[in-house]
């Protein structure tokens, strides 16, 4: 199965206590792509402009990454420029350019992709990239403290068509407008996603479905270089893993969108215990996305910065589509078999895949890792938990 990646390709000035880098290939879709990659085919939808370098091209096609989705429009490509502090929890965002991002209309290739990640946009873009999906395909979501001000009304609505939905830990509270992450996850399910993944930075993540919880821990790296990233690579390798694992794609049954290969497949009940509050920068700080529709600045919106989202609609299933009766999809609730651990294991490979982010600066790092490198802190992840 494959995967679909929409979100920012940029270049990045970026500057840590350990050094600085100008000019290096960044943007949320490309560190989500560049993990993906490394568990099932996966394509980029986004936009650079003619001055993009021909190097970041090759490096992305180079690690297998189909770039029919990526348009090259007359202009700059997207710039930020940010400088992290003495913690590396905290950054200073130095400029934001967004150039040809403006006008990006994303398109999405006529593919039998299973699986999609819609990147770190404005909230009505997102939804735009959802009308244009298949019914069947499992749909990722990811979002930012800006559009959560300024849209959480739209912001509920992307999260209502998701079948997962990604945020850090202050996202979350922010959204739910409750200080813990147990409760905070909460109005989020309610709204519909089968499950949500909380990153907590360098503590790792958490991963909540119905009433289950399952954590993964943070890798112990003596060092950490530069954390931009790092959440999109997270993003990235979990879908990459359920594409990879096929519980929830194309060939589900016509009962709502469960895969016929994992019904009835229970396996014994294993609930993890509920994680106590973290404190974190998500699995790592995201790669900033572009705000195209900054209309009164930032935290432009309601006055009170922190609406309550709105109530979950109930929705019936259209047996015969997988969809409501307003044509979204409809999610049924998780399988506690393999599609449980599906989503387990895709969390694990997350932290994996954020560990090796934060290595180097940029994609560097990323972008040399191996299945088979991958495949090795996979399994020392397992000894970091065994008891």
């Amino acid at each position: 199965m494959s995967v679909v990646i929409v979100g920012t390709v940029g270049i990045d000035d970026i500057a840590t206590p350990t050094g600085q880098v100008t000019r290096v290939l960044g943007g949320s879709g490309t560190y989500a792509a560049l993990a993906a990659r490394l568990f099932a085919p996966t394509a980029l939808v986004s936009v650079v402009g003619t001055d993009f370098p021909e190097a970041h091209r090759q490096l992305l096609e180079g690690r297998g990454v189909d770039l029919a989705g990526l348009d090259v429009v007359e202009g700059e490509t997207f710039r930020w420029g940010g400088r992290y502090h003495e913690d590396l929890n905290t950054r200073d965002t130095e400029f934001v350019e967004l150039n040809v991002v403006t006008e990006f209309t994303p398109r999405i290739p006529a593919t039998n992709a299973d699986f999609i990640f819609v990147g770190n946009i404005e909230p009505g873009i997102q939804l735009s990239v959802m009308e244009q999906l298949d019914p069947a395909a499992f749909v990722a979501t990811d979002s930012m403290d800006h559009w959560i001000r300024g849209q959480s009304a739209e912001l509920a609505e992307v999260f209502r068509r998701s079948a997962l939905v990604v945020l850090n830990d202050q996202e979350a509270r922010m959204f739910s407008r409750e200080t813990r992450v147990p409760k905070a996850v909460g109005p989020i399910l309610a709204l519909g996603p089968q499950a949500v993944a909380v990153k907590l930075g360098e503590y790792g993540a958490v991963l909540a479905a119905d009433d289950e919880w399952f954590f993964a821990p943070g890798y112990p790296l003596p060092e950490v270089v530069d954390p931009t990233g790092a959440g999109d690579a997270f993003a990235g390798a979990m879908l990459g893993s359920l594409a990879e694992a096929g519980a929830f794609g194309r060939g589900r049954g016509g009962d709502g969108g469960v895969d016929s290969r994992i019904r009835g497949n229970d396996g014994p009940d294993d609930p993890s215990p509920q994680p106590s509050p973290a404190r974190g920068e998500g699995a790592g700080p995201d790669d900033p996305s572009p705000q195209p529709s900054p209309a009164g600045g930032e935290g432009a919106g309601p006055e009170d910065p922190h609406p309550n989202p709105p109530p979950a609609r109930g929705r019936e299933p259209d047996p015969a589509r997988g969809r409501g009766p307003d044509n979204s999809p409809v999610y049924p609730p998780l399988d506690k078999g393999k599609g449980r651990d599906d989503l387990r294991r895709a969390i694990v490979y997350g932290s994996v895949a954020a560990s090796f982010t934060v290595e180097a600066f940029g994609v560097e790092r990323l972008a040399a890792v191996t299945r088979e490198d991958v495949e090795a802190r996979y399994a020392e992840f397992k000894r970091l938990v065994a008891f």
